[in-house]
């Protein structure tokens, strides 16, 4: 996978993750917060969770230590639109992240268990896409169990919409 790939996986990412962020928006702060139960816990819950991966691997593939938990903690205490300005930061500076570093190059990290890897940046940016997806999806479920009206944020629905 290329740059211009990556690059438009990402595009992909940062549309959907809006188009989520402006669905939430609809949500009541009882609604945000409620707990569903393990696995899904709350629509808080995936959502800081995915902005705190996003800052994690960020810091990652620059080769500065993170804990996941501070990150979490941080993130749990600001409001709806303070997170979704946040996610927003952090996926622009992802975007920007993927024009500065070779994406050929490995990096090497601990990860919160303390065992320590070494991937391409290509594969942790392809994981950081897939990984958004698949809890973004776990946010759409939620938004649906409570009633909400949402559109479809699948790959393809981008690609209409912006002229693919």
């Amino acid at each position: 996978m290329n740059v211009n790939e990556l690059s438009d996986l990402l595009d992909y990412q940062i549309w959907a993750d809006n188009q989520l962020c402006a669905i939430l928006q609809e949500v009541s702060p009882s609604e945000y917060q409620k707990d569903f139960g393990f696995p899904l816990r709350s629509l808080k819950t995936r959502c800081v969770h995915l902005v705190s991966a996003l800052e994690l691997w960020f810091d990652r593939i620059n080769g500065k230590p993170s804990k996941y938990a501070e990150k979490v903690a941080f993130f749990e205490k600001l409001t709806l639109n303070e997170l979704c300005d946040k996610w927003q930061e952090a996926n622009a500076s992802f975007k920007e992240l993927l024009l500065q570093k070779n994406v050929r190059d490995k990096v090497t990290y601990t990860n919160s268990k303390g065992n320590t890897y070494s991937n391409h940046i290509y594969d942790i940016f392809r994981h950081v896409v897939l990984h958004t997806t698949y809890h973004r999806a776990q946010i759409m479920l939620l938004l649906r169990t409570i009633g909400k009206k949402i559109h479809d944020l699948d790959y393809i629905f981008y690609i209409r919409e912006n002229g693919g």
